[in-house]
């Protein structure tokens, strides 16, 4: 598959893009065969330094440096909460709150992220959760991350009892399909029904933060990739 670069700031320190699902952040010694976002970068700005990550099937907003002080100065600038991260989810079920805040220590162990029965077994992990729409079975939330633990959303949402809609880790679905909520839906008996979304339903939305060579605010918004976007809107139309 063929990745587009979607490019959505650049500057003499920095190099912001929309990434897509399915595509690694940085090269995985496990999976060599598999492209990254940060060796497509290579090839064209050569030296490019990761500055944090999202999971190959989150899509979204992620930031690379075009030197090691920039990388040093955001690596600070995140232990000190001075960077805001936010993201879209599309969970199911609708949450009983619109706001909500989720504090709960988490552990990576083998691969996948636990919850940690007792504080001091994990780390301190703190998601707030914003309701943005209510769609039929599913809800649009918007997750503030006041941590950045591995896998730390998806993780908190679960077991908020709102997992990701699609999330073959942590959820119960590997992916939505149309004939789920439309009424009458039908498929020509020589096909199978293509699923509208069969990728975990994250998005990083946005990232703010003040530029630490110009001091100047920056806040980069990434669009909504084209699955995700046709998902909610066939969402949309069910629940008029």
């Amino acid at each position: 598959m063929k990745h587009k670069l979607e490019i959505l700031f650049e500057d003499d320190d920095f190099v912001i893009i929309n990434k897509d699902a399915g595509l690694l952040s940085t090269p995985d010694r496990y999976r060599s065969n598999l492209p990254s976002l940060k060796s497509i970068l290579r090839k064209i700005y050569g030296d490019i330094f990761v500055l944090h990550r999202l999971d190959m099937d989150t899509s979204g907003v992620i930031c690379f440096g075009k030197n090691p002080i920039i990388q040093q100065q955001f690596t600070e600038m995140q232990i000190n909460n001075e960077v805001d991260k936010y993201y879209l989810a599309l969970i199911e079920g609708i949450p009983t709150t619109p706001n909500f805040k989720i504090e709960k220590p988490l552990k990576y162990d083998q691969g996948k992220t636990l919850i940690a029965k007792q504080e001091k077994l994990g780390k301190p992990a703190t998601t707030i959760v914003e309701l943005q729409e209510e769609l039929g079975q599913y809800a649009l939330v918007r997750c503030k991350l006041i941590t950045g633990r591995t896998h730390q959303i998806r993780v908190h949402l679960r077991s908020a009892g709102h997992p990701l809609a699609v999330d073959k880790l942590y959820g119960f679905q590997d992916a939505i399909y149309l004939s789920e909520f439309k009424r009458k839906f039908k498929t020509k008996a020589e096909q199978k029904e293509r699923p509208l979304i069969y990728r975990q339903t994250l998005h990083a939305n946005t990232i703010a933060f003040e530029h630490p060579t110009t001091k100047q605010p920056i806040e980069i918004e990434a669009p909504l990739k084209k699955d995700f976007k046709a998902v909610l809107n066939q969402l949309r139309k069910v629940v008029k």
